[in-house]
């Protein structure tokens, strides 16, 4: 009593203030208090008390005592609607009339597991969630949109919503609305350039995964790549595997991508990848002797005589016999270019070398 007496008293004060004067008896005082006490709020907290109503009638509403019983019922919340979501359920209803021309108040939605097609507002029920909304600016016939969070995965609900007047007086109840809860949808990793990838040893290759969550939950992403020929990098939307055939030896490899979000999804693909092994240069055939007047240029084109089997472009040196003494020969790209000096016999050696020095 040492914290309801204060309140009460508050409360009386304040319809005093309001309603006080002349005419204004205890026994209208008495009435204004009483008649708007909600006994569901007093007992669902304190249910071990209900059985002799232990606690009183009910909990005081400063609110409802001030504005006094509303003479005009709201009408039954009709069009009642969900649209089910990851461990929520949004749901939507008309807003109906109030009399002749009011509108509610505000909305109680009830929710539960259990059946509700029995349920009374005004009586306690323990196993009843409730969420009160007020409302203002509406009229009727407008939608009123509401989300009911944290519900669980794949779990079955039963809604009514009763709209309320000044003095917290319930409408007709909804029909009942069944609705469940969606599970949550793992993320995805789409691969944008295949998942079975050929690297020749020389080259360095970029592969795309396009990864995201149709929950719009943030992802968390990680892989196991396989070798130290391979990175990975990512952005909000795309993952990038970069291979560098230089960095491990040939083989057959194989990585993972892993993709979870904070609700438990998780999503692995596997991709595999071979670094083939190097090839030297090949002569496709020697280069002819050749005889040259003093001081004649000559330039030879070194790709007819020489390929690459693994399509990487060669580098090639030369070197004379004579010390240049005879010939002098000199390299610009694939053009090798021998001036003669002066008479005499002098070989000229040609070395083709890859990337990779081979």
């Amino acid at each position: 009593t040492s914290m309801a007496c204060p309140h009460v008293s508050g409360v009386a004060a304040l319809i005093i203030a309001n309603y006080g004067g002349k005419c204004f008896t205890n026994t209208m005082l008495k009435e204004k208090l009483l008649s708007t006490t909600k006994e569901k709020y007093l007992y669902r907290h304190n249910s071990t008390f209900s059985s002799e109503n232990q606690l009183g009638i009910g909990l005081i509403d400063a609110y409802a005592s001030l504005a006094g019983r509303d003479s005009e019922i709201p009408e039954k919340v009709e069009g009642l609607k969900h649209e089910s979501n990851i461990g929520n359920l949004k749901i939507s209803w008309i807003v109906p009339k109030k009399g002749s021309n009011g509108i509610p108040k505000g909305f109680s939605i009830f929710y539960s597991k259990e059946d509700l097609k029995t349920f009374d507002p005004d009586k306690d029920t323990i196993n009843v969630s409730q969420i009160d909304i007020p409302v203002s600016n509406v009229k009727a016939g407008d939608k009123i949109e509401y989300i009911l969070p944290n519900l669980g995965y794949e779990q079955t609900y039963n809604i009514r919503v009763a709209a309320f007047s000044d003095a917290i007086v319930y409408g007709q109840l909804s029909d009942q609305l069944t609705a469940t809860t969606r599970s949550n949808t793992p993320p995805y990793i789409n691969p944008l350039d295949g998942d079975n990838f050929t690297i020749k040893k020389h080259e360095k290759k970029t592969f795309r995964f396009e990864y995201g969550d149709i929950d719009s939950n943030s992802i968390h992403i990680s892989g196991n790549l396989g070798s130290s020929a391979a990175e990975g990098t990512y952005n909000n939307s795309m993952i990038y595997i970069t291979i560098n055939g230089t960095k491990a030896n040939p083989g057959n490899y194989k990585g993972t991508l892993t993709a979870d979000d904070q609700n438990g999804g998780v999503t692995e693909i596997t991709f595999s990848y071979t670094i083939l092994p190097n090839h030297s240069p090949e002569l496709i055939e020697d280069i002819p002797s050749i005889m040259m007047n003093k001081s004649e240029n000559i330039e030879i084109d070194l790709n007819k005589y020489f390929k690459d089997i693994d399509g990487e472009i060669l580098k090639f040196s030369a070197l004379s016999s004579c010390n240049n003494a005879i010939v002098t020969s000199t390299i610009s790209e694939n053009k090798l270019s021998i001036t003669s000096k002066s008479y005499g016999i002098s070989n000229v050696t040609v070395k083709a070398t890859d990337s990779l020095q081979l």
